[in-house]
Parts: C-alpha cells; sequence; structure tokens
C-alpha cells in the first residue's frame, strides 16, 4: 500500500512516545513541554510551506524487490541501527576463535568483511543478486553464493564452526525454517551469532526503510518475533543460548541521529533512551543434535 508520508507524523509520534513513557514517572513540566511542541507542530500544519507539512510517497517493497533497489545505495548512507549493532556485534566475535564461518543473508559483505579480518576463513551467502554484486566489488578475496537461508536446500555446507545471519531474521513471517538451516549447517558444539532488530522496536512499526528514487522512501516489512518466539525456535533445532545481548544505544546514537532527533532533541531523548535497539543471540549447537 502506497500513502503520503509526512514529517509532521514523524514529530507527532515521537511526541506521543515521548509522553506515553513518562505518564507517571515523567514531570508536569517535561508534561507542558511536550504538549506545547505538539501544538507547535498541528499549527505548523497550516502553513503550506512548513517543514511539517512536507512529505514523501512510500510504499512496502517485498524482500527482493525492496533490496533490488536498495543495493546500489545501501553502503553510501550511514544506518545508525547498524552502527549501534555492528559495535556490539565486534565484541561478541572478538571472543570466537577463528573457524570455518558462513555468514546467511550477507547483503553488502560487512559481516563477511569483519569475520576475514578476525581470521575466520568466511563465505557469505545472500538471496539478492544485487547485494552480493556489491559483496564481491569490494571484497574481492571472499566467496559469495547466491543463496536463500530458509528453503532448506540439502546442499548447503554442514560441519561450520561459526555461522552468523544478521539484522535479517525479521524479515522472516516464521522463524522456523530459517533456524533450521541455521542448525544444520552448524557441526556439534558449534556457535551461531544472530543479530536482529529488537520486539520492542519492531513493535514501534520499525521498518526497514530507505532513500528509493524520485524522492520516494520505500520499505521492507520487519516482523515482530518476541523473545519466547526466538527462544521456541532455538529449542526445536537444537540450539542452546549461551548469551543474549539487548542493546540500547547511548544518548546521541540510533534514532536520536534522525531528522526527528535533531528538530525536536528533548522529545527524541524522553521516547528513545533506554530502549533496546538490537538483540543479539549467541547459541551453540547441542552435542546431540542431529
Amino acid at each position: 500500500m502506497a500513502k503520503q508520508l509526512r514529517i509532521s507524523e514523524f514529530l507527532l509520534a515521537v511526541e506521543g512516545l515521548a509522553l506515553a513513557r513518562n505518564v507517571f514517572s515523567g514531570s508536569d513540566q517535561h508534561t507542558n513541554a511536550r504538549l506545547a511542541e505538539i501544538g507547535e507542530i498541528l499549527e505548523a500544519l497550516a502553513a503550506p510551506d512548513a517543514l511539517e507539512s512536507r512529505s514523501v510517497r512510500t510504499n512496502e517493497l517485498d524482500v527482493d524487490a525492496g533490496y533490488a533497489q536498495w543495493a546500489s545505495a545501501y553502503d553510501e548512507v550511514t544506518n545508525p541501527l547498524v552502527e549501534v549493532e555492528e559495535a556490539a556485534l565486534r565484541e561478541v566475535f572478538r571472543s570466537i576463535p577463528p573457524g570455518n564461518a558462513v555468514d546467511l543473508c550477507c547483503g553488502t559483505g560487512r559481516v563477511t568483511a569483519i569475520l576475514r579480518d578476525l581470521g575466520h576463513r568466511v563465505r557469505g551467502f545472500d538471496g539478492s543478486a544485487p547485494m552480493l554484486a556489491i559483496a564481491r566489488s569490494k571484497n574481492t578475496d571472499i566467496a559469495y553464493e547466491l543463496r536463500q537461508v530458509g528453503d532448506q536446500d540439502q546442499t548447503l555446507p554442514r560441519d561450520q564452526d561459526l555461522v552468523t545471519c544478521c539484522l535479517a531474521l525479521t524479515h522472516f513471517a516464521d522463524l522456523e525454517a530459517p533456524m533450521t538451516d541455521i542448525a544444520a549447517m552448524l557441526r556439534p558444539g558449534g556457535i551461531a551469532v544472530l543479530s536482529d532488530l529488537h520486539p520492542f522496536f519492531v513493535t514501534l512499526d520499525g521498518q526497514a526503510f530507505f532513500n528509493g528514487p524520485d524522492e520516494t522512501a520505500p520499505w521492507i516489512r520487519n516482523h515482530v518475533h518476541h523473545v519466547g518466539d526466538y527462544l521456541r525456535a532455538f529449542s526445536a533445532s537444537g540450539l542452546e543460548v549461551l548469551d543474549c545481548r539487548e542493546v540500547v544505544p547511548n544518548e546521541g546514537e540510533g534514532p536520536m541521529q534522525s531528522l526527528v532527533g535533531m528538530l525536536r532533541p528533548e522529545a527524541t531523548r524522553a521516547a528513545y533512551l533506554g530502549i533496546p535497539n538490537v538483540l543479539i543471540w549467541v547459541l551453540r549447537k547441542s552435542d546431540t543434535h542431529a
């Protein structure tokens, strides 16, 4: 479904979230400041040239179409969410000995490059040919293959020491199929490192949107997977949880770097500070699981 998305929608949403998070614990001063800013936004909407009245056309794309369109610009614009996630991932990866590794849904190859630099013998798999073309151009020493996780592909490699899948499982409506593939690729005792958008953040309609052609803002759907959904999928696949990290951005990181963060910094801090944006799982394949 296509729609016109006005900047005022973002501004009002953040002001509302800032109010909701402080209904009981916030001060009268905070409430009055938020209501005053809401009034300013609504008043500005009467002026056709106001920033609040500006809009972009947005529409949902499926995963294949979305990443085909996004690929050429994917690495050109800094993604605040990826910055937060990657810093936490690097800390996790430093504790894992080098070995045979596969990065699933590897995109343009950012995680494969990190693993290579840490000494892993890594390959990258992705279902998007345009994204893989970018990865190959950046990392000519890494093998990339067009493969889609979750298809129960019997030719997927087995006995891997490490399998990673980063910021991608949220695109799957159900976790069972991708987790079955991830577990099948690991040797007994092998490690899986998964990162995803935190379900709380996705519940707030945190979608994968990007700058499209002609000043549009297409988006790819992120599905909400609660912590219990992950745990059930892990258990069914024979994966044991070694660590779970809920990554909370510091002030000035993540959503606070957005346009709304620049226009309404106080409301943005009140809305997002302390909310986890990324969920990272470190898993081990059971020695007894086939």
